[in-house]
């Protein structure tokens, strides 16, 4: 989105331009530009924050204390619920490497009602024996997924991309060339 965003976002625009005496299509083009411009602007607002690499480390540290403290497959069954919403948080402000929100996360975690701990809370053999059968479920799911994606035809093209900024260079030559068309037109 950051390298090619703009020349995609300005083929959308004068699609939508050249269509515009065939109402169908120019109401295509047009929603097509309008879907582009909004999720444009959504990554360009989503992408992760530029940090030093002292902060990386702060940022990765915080991370891995916030985790342990509110990973939901470590919590007793009461605090899933609420772990699982302070889990989420975390991923994201970490994706983003949002550094002052994985640190106020774990301010909350650290100062607010502490979540119990499964470790902390099972003693029964017998619930144990079916948490590790629910992971192995869950391993199970995963491995299907993973085999899944392996097939996918996006997964298999990026296989092929030996170099990113190759690869990045020619889409961007070839959109150059798809905007001088329309241009043109």
């Amino acid at each position: 989105m950051r390298r090619l965003g703009s020349l995609i976002e300005a083929i959308l625009k004068k699609r939508a331009e050249l269509f515009s005496h065939d109402t169908t299509e120019q109401q295509e083009a047009q929603q097509d530009y309008e879907n582009f411009e909004q999720s444009l602007k959504q990554q360009l607002q989503d992408a992760p924050h530029t940090l030093t690499p002292e902060e990386q480390q702060q940022l990765k540290a915080a991370y891995r204390k916030a985790s342990r403290l509110c990973h939901p497959d470590k919590l007793a069954d009461e605090f899933k619920a609420q772990g699982t919403e302070f889990f989420k948080a975390l991923n994201d402000a970490y994706r983003r490497q949002d550094l002052q929100r994985v640190l106020d996360i774990l301010h909350s975690l650290e100062t607010g009602a502490t979540l119990s701990t499964a470790s902390d809370s099972i003693t029964d053999k017998a619930i144990l024996q079916s948490k590790i059968t629910a992971l192995r479920e869950r391993i199970a799911t995963l491995e299907a997924d993973i085999q899944g994606l392996q097939a996918d035809e996006t997964y298999l093209c990026m296989q092929t991309i030996t170099s990113k900024d190759d690869y990045f260079a020619e889409l961007e030559q070839g959109l150059q060339a798809e905007l001088a068309a329309l241009i043109a037109a």
